[in-house]
């Protein structure tokens, strides 16, 4: 299993358990699959970063049909960082500068970053409905999200963050180490004298490491 196939492999397995057909199986073998969720996910559900076709052009999908895609795909919230996430990564998903707040006041709702699952839930979903969804065009805007797709998808990030192979399954997993990865968002204001300080001229910054396979 692959990335997001990886995943799909963890449930299907635990539905041959509960059929009794566990035997099926004998080696799984999961390369590259972002066992915790990953911030790119964040990118492109937010802004359609990341997803460009062809990469970093976008002649094909740009940004605008990428987050439209995204934002209605269950998969994609799969992909969201899932609660352990928080438990086991240090560095914050969402940073925000401190004079961000001339534009929309995060840090007073957040502090200077989104560092667990119930923040980022509310960030996601915009402050429960306190901040609109952006027109679609407005891919500078942090996007609101569909909040039924967001619920279904951490009920089943617990089932996966829990997940252990039955006995008797050879588990295997292969990671990629030294690419340019996605870490993380950080927001800021505009730096122009004549923009006016609204959500759709936030400066958005992508954080990246590069201990992780690009994903």
């Amino acid at each position: 299993g692959h990335s997001n196939g990886g995943l799909v492999g963890k449930l299907l397995i635990d539905e041959l358990v509960k059929r009794g057909q566990a035997n099926l199986v004998d080696k799984f073998i999961m390369v590259a699959v972002p066992q915790l969720g990953t911030p790119t996910a964040l990118a492109g559900l937010l802004h359609g970063d990341e997803q460009l076709i062809p990469q970093k052009l976008g002649f094909i999908v740009g940004r605008i049909a990428a987050r439209q895609l995204s934002e209605n795909m269950p998969s994609a919230y799969g992909l969201l960082p899932s609660a352990n996430y928080f438990s086991q990564v240090s560095d914050p998903v969402i940073e925000f500068a401190p004079d961000v707040s001339k534009i929309y006041n995060f840090p007073a709702l957040y502090g200077s970053s989104i560092d667990s699952k119930s923040e980022l839930d509310r960030f996601l979903l915009g402050e429960s409905g306190a901040r609109t969804k952006p027109p679609v065009s407005d891919t500078n805007s942090p996007n609101v999200l569909n909040q039924g797709l967001l619920a279904k998808a951490s009920g089943t990030q617990n089932v996966l963050d829990t997940w252990t192979a039955p006995p008797g399954i050879e588990l295997t997993q292969i990671v990629g180490w030294g690419l340019d990865t996605v870490r993380g968002i950080r927001y800021d204001d505009c730096r122009l004298l004549s923009c006016s300080h609204t959500v759709s001229n936030l400066i958005r910054q992508l954080l990246f490491v590069g201990d992780g396979d690009g994903t």
